[in-house]
């Protein structure tokens, strides 16, 4: 019988005498790999991808060609350099082809609409399924982030830059968002700081936060700004006539202009900022807010009808899956603003508290509606909530028992509430904003709606 040696050895012989490679070759092509093998692209955007040949010898084969091609290029086409473009919403195999090796990569075209919201006052911003920003409505300060600061802006446009953003938030004026790798970028309105780039200049485009941090989370309030890292630290800068930025008494007033730690030993998974109050969940559920009203009972100081906490207090009694602070009450003749904040109990429940006992709900979480519900976002005099079914309704402390600015009938996916108007997105990617508009802020190109509208389509991107 012949041994393994000797068959290995007598195919060596035959591939020097035929002229082909061997499997002693260590040239010899083993696999193809592309990289990524999943990803996602949305349509009319391009992605880049990457083949190489891994030898007999375990390296890569460096300067090889390949054949490109798409198993559906009405979905997805692919040029000779593996550069594929999306061109419907559907899912397409690409490989790449060299001397009969293959590789695959698996691509998602997503439609070319928004997933992700950021409301505020004036303006609108959201995130695109290729992770570009657009904005709209008042442009004052630079928020929009197209190298303006003037005009009022009713059709979104794309921040300028070519930074891709995983998360976006908006303050009162101005607007921040995440990159992949954690960097938080800001621009707009810079009077208290809230950039958080070290001085108080408006920015027109995105600027990177000072420090060099790497983070998770990112959340704005009306004048400051927050920031949680992997580690479970906040920062934060801006404003802090209010404690809002939780450095403790000796630091209560004053405003920072880059980012600084709040003075606490808890670690968060994720946070919210409010109008003058921040919040921040553990991993376990338990609630802790700073700044005015945090949680309506006793704090450090007394502030009109609410109390101040300098730093970060438990809310008590109840586990909540999320938090939203920062409510206020415009139009209540006793007292004439009050604070309010809410959250998601971990069974889906909505919990509100205030900062005193008006309106039929205390200074301690209570049951508002049973839920139960997905997700909630809240800004101004107004908190919203999603269930499973993409049902979305909207109530204020005014009258806790009947919700307003209805949606209608249709379903969404991801949600985005603002001081008058409310947004967000259909599993279609089609995007709908309602409410009032006095600067443009519901996006369907028409700049003052001064009565309530229904859901409005939002112009798609460019």
């Amino acid at each position: 019988m012949r041994s393994p040696l000797s068959s290995i050895a007598i195919l060596g012989i035959i591939g020097l005498l035929t002229g082909c490679d061997s499997p002693l070759d260590p040239d010899a092509p083993l696999d193809v790999r592309v990289t990524p093998a999943v990803v996602s692209v949305g349509a009319r955007d391009s992605v880049q991808l990457e083949a190489v040949v891994l030898n007999v010898a375990g390296g890569p084969n460096f300067g090889a060609r390949f054949d490109w091609s798409s198993s559906d290029p009405q979905v997805a086409a692919v040029d000779p350099t593996g550069l594929v473009t999306g061109i419907q919403p559907g899912d397409v195999e690409i490989q790449a082809e060299h001397e009969g090796k293959v590789g695959r990569a698996s691509l998602t075209v997503q439609p070319r609409g928004y997933v992700s919201f950021a409301a505020s006052g004036f303006h609108t911003c959201a995130l695109t399924f290729s992770s570009e920003a657009y904005c709209w409505g008042s442009n004052s300060s630079g928020k929009m982030g197209n190298g303006s600061s003037v005009g009022v802006r009713p059709v979104p446009e794309a921040v300028v830059g070519e930074l891709r953003f995983e998360s976006i938030m908006a303050g009162r004026h101005h607007t921040c968002a995440l990159t992949s790798e954690g960097a938080a970028h800001c621009w707009g309105f810079n009077r208290d700081g809230q950039l958080g780039v070290g001085d108080t200049l408006a920015r027109t485009v995105p600027t990177e936060v000072a420090g060099g941090l790497s983070f998770s989370d990112l959340s704005g309030g009306s004048w400051h700004t927050c920031g949680l890292t992997v580690e479970g630290r906040v920062y934060c800068w801006g404003q802090n006539a209010s404690s809002q930025l939780g450095l403790g008494e000796g630091l209560h007033g004053s405003a920072q202009l880059a980012p600084a730690t709040v003075a606490t030993e808890v670690r968060f998974a994720s946070i919210d900022a409010g109008h003058d109050t921040t919040c921040g969940l553990t991993a376990e559920g338990v609630g802790y807010c700073w700044g005015r009203g945090a949680l309506g009972a006793e704090g450090d100081s007394l502030d009109g009808d609410a109390w101040i906490s300098y730093t970060p207090v438990e809310i008590p009694g109840v586990r909540l899956s999320e938090i939203r602070p920062g409510g206020y009450v415009r139009s209540l003749e006793d007292p004439p603003v009050a604070s309010f904040a809410c959250g998601l109990g971990v069974g889906g429940a909505l919990y509100c508290w205030q900062s005193s006992d008006w309106a039929g709900v205390g200074v301690e979480p209570v049951v508002i509606a049973p839920g139960p519900f997905e997700a909630a976002s809240l800004f101004g005099e107004r908190v919203c909530t999603l269930d499973g079914t993409g049902e979305v309704e909207c109530r204020s402390p005014l009258a806790w028992s009947q919700p307003d600015l209805p949606a209608g009938e249709l379903r969404f996916v991801t949600l985005g509430v603002g001081l008058d108007h409310v947004c967000g997105a259909v599993e279609n990617g089609l995007a709908y904003c309602w409410g009032l508009s006095e600067h443009g802020q519901l996006g369907d190109g028409v700049r003052v709606h001064l009565e309530p509208m229904p859901p409005v389509q939002v112009i798609e991107p460019e």
